[in-house]
């Protein structure tokens, strides 16, 4: 039996293999789960201005309950003083 010919067709080689370009795109924070940067930098940028805002106003609600001397559970609803004043702070901190 004659021996087959080889195609002289070659495969377009690929300019980096998908190891590399998975590794280039794709990172893993440790004890964390696999994502990819582009995804990653953009929530990372979105989380830290919401949480800025909502650390600002815990920290404001903390201040107030301390000038107003108030101890234990008390809530936060529009119209108490202890909503009042962390508001007054929240607002003139911007």
């Amino acid at each position: 039996m004659p021996a087959k010919k080889r195609s002289a067709k070659k495969s377009k080689s690929k300019s980096r293999s998908t190891a590399y370009k998975f590794s280039v795109h794709v990172k893993k924070p440790k004890g964390s789960k696999l994502s990819s940067k582009k995804s990653s930098r953009s929530s990372s940028k979105k989380s830290s201005s919401k949480s800025m805002k909502k650390m600002s106003w815990v920290g404001c609600v903390a201040k107030a309950r301390k000038e107003l001397g108030v101890k234990g559970f008390v809530a936060i609803k529009k119209g108490t003083p202890l909503y009042n004043r962390a508001k007054e702070l929240y607002e003139g901190g911007k």
